[in-house]
Order: C-alpha cells, then sequence, then structure tokens
C-alpha cells in the first residue's frame, strides 16, 4: 500500500530532512532561561557558530542601536541587545536557514520569507498590545506559520505546485489544501514545531492560524498570528487570502479598529526595515546573502 502523503511527510521532519535545530541553538535557548546565566555564558556557545555570530555582530552595529562607534567585541554586542532579542534573532537565523534550502518558480522562497518575516514584525507589535499575549513568541510564530509550505515545497513538489495553481483566485486556501492533501500546511507546521520541541503557545498558535476560534486555550495567540497574516496579505496572492468576514471577525475579537490597524502595520514596518540589516538579499537575482564577518 502506498504510503500516506501525511505519514511521509512525518516521517522526512522526524529523519530531519528539513533540518533540525542546530545545537548551538538547543544550547542558547537552555542558558537564555537560566535566571543565573551571564553574557559570557551565550558568548562561549555563540562563538563556535560563526553565522549566528556575525548577524548578532550586525544587528548591534544596526541603525537600531545607533551606536558611534563599531561593535567588533561579541559579549559587548550579547549585553547590548539583551536576553529577548537575542532569542528572536538566534530563532530567525534559524528559520532563514530552512526557507532557503531550496527554491522553485511557482512559490518563490525570497517572497515566503519577507512575507513572513513581515508577519513576525506585525504579530509582534498586535501581541504588545494585548497584556496576556506572549509577543516575543508570537514573533516566532508569525515567522514560521507558513512554513508548512516550504515542506509541502520540498517533499511533495508536484502535488504542491498543482494545489496554488487550482487554489489562484479561491480564497482561503485550508478546505482546498484538505481535498488535496489530507492535512493543511498550518499543521504541516505544528508539525515542524513538535519535532524542534518548541513552546507550546507557539507550536498551537501555527496551527490554528487560518482557525483561531478552534485553539482553545490558545485562542488569543492564534488570532494573533491570524490578524499578522491578514494585516499582510496582498490581494490575489495565492494562499494568503482571506475572505472579509473571516477577517472582520478576527479584527473584532481582538478589538482593533481602523486607525489601531494603520498603528500596527507601521511599527511593525519600522521593525521589519531595521531587521533587514542582518537578513539582506542581492537585489539583481533576489536570493538571500549569508551573514559576512562583520
Amino acid at each position: 500500500m502506498p504510503e500516506r502523503l501525511q505519514d511521509y511527510l512525518k516521517r522526512k521532519l522526524r529523519q530531519g530532512d528539513l533540518g533540525t535545530l542546530p545545537h548551538v541553538l538547543c544550547d542558547l535557548l537552555r542558558v537564555l532561561d537560566a535566571p543565573q546565566s551571564g553574557a559570557r555564558d551565550l558568548e562561549r556557545i555563540i562563538s563556535g557558530d560563526p553565522a549566528i555570530s556575525a548577524r548578532i555582530l550586525r544587528l548591534a552595529n544596526s541603525a537600531m542601536y545607533g551606536l558611534p562607534r563599531k561593535i567588533s567585541d561579541l559579549t559587548h554586542a550579547i549585553a547590548l541587545i539583551g536576553s529577548t532579542a537575542l532569542r528572536r534573532t538566534i530563532l530567525s537565523t534559524t528559520a532563514f536557514d530552512a526557507y532557503f534550502q531550496r527554491g522553485t518558480v511557482i512559490y518563490h522562497r525570497t517572497d515566503l520569507w519577507k512575507q513572513s518575516l513581515r508577519s513576525a514584525c506585525l504579530a509582534r507589535s498586535l501581541a504588545l498590545r494585548q497584556r496576556k499575549a506572549p509577543a516575543e513568541s508570537l514573533f516566532i510564530a508569525g515567522l514560521l506559520h507558513h512554513l508548512g509550505y516550504v515542506v509541502l515545497d520540498q517533499f511533495a513538489h508536484h502535488i504542491f505546485t498543482e494545489l496554488l495553481e487550482v487554489a489562484r483566485g479561491r480564497g482561503n486556501i485550508i478546505n482546498l489544501e484538505r481535498t488535496y492533501l489530507g492535512t493543511t500546511h498550518a499543521e504541516i507546521g505544528f508539525w515542524v514545531a513538535e519535532v524542534w520541541h518548541l513552546p507550546p503557545v507557539l507550536a498551537q498558535a501555527i496551527r490554528w492560524h487560518h482557525e483561531p476560534f478552534k485553539a482553545g486555550e490558545f485562542m488569543l495567540a492564534a488570532q494573533i498570528v491570524a490578524a499578522a497574516d491578514i494585516l499582510n496579505a496582498n490581494p490575489g496572492e495565492v494562499g494568503l487570502e482571506w475572505s472579509e468576514a473571516e477577517s472582520e471577525a478576527i479584527m473584532k475579537a481582538l478589538r482593533l479598529t481602523d486607525v489601531a490597524r494603520q498603528q500596527v502595520i507601521g511599527e511593525a514596518e519600522s521593525e521589519y526595515r531595521e531587521m533587514e540589516e542582518y537578513f539582506r538579499w542581492d537585489g539583481r537575482t533576489g536570493q538571500p546573502h549569508r551573514a559576512a564577518a562583520v
């Protein structure tokens, strides 16, 4: 009997074929969660990964901090950035690497990454307006909420291509995915989060971002990621379309007025531009630049 698509994708993820959280990231997250850890502990781990080290130095020297002198010392950079932003940078770097393993013409990874990075900034801005929402976790959820598309593109490319062709102009893609795939990109993203042992609030926000009212105790987190997706969607963009009824229900649940939406978009765009300092693209080829030593 042929292997079911869901079983095949889960097997590929368990095998680490998409990529796993590197050991350095696991070590860093453990140290960041330890109250007694300091900058020296972080430097000891980070210095073993040149790509992460370079991006942290790039961030410290970006316009976000506006320092008059260039920072070349990793300990100084870590102390300046702080543990919260450091966690965001490191997880973003891991996601960045996962997005660009292989690209296609029909679903360009660079465009998907930029869309996801904007959604992350929007989710964080939205979460800061909700007192009970974990802003940093939802930044990462916004960053990873469409990682299921990367999995489909990489491991089920033919059927994924067919799905995208059929989906054009059809609005919310979730029901169509269930018909074609027996699962959804949101559920596949949830499988990735489980394999990577990400926190439940993050995993569930990814799982339910197209159906946030089904998310139970994680409903607020799912609503925020959904709202970020809505505010970031371009008309006609395959897989990223929302009906007016869906959009308004979510905005109403979060009590987002038109004025508040515009404020969130402005805040998120500023953060997005700052983050481009260490996630750069070649303007001619559209391909991402790897971080170089600073």
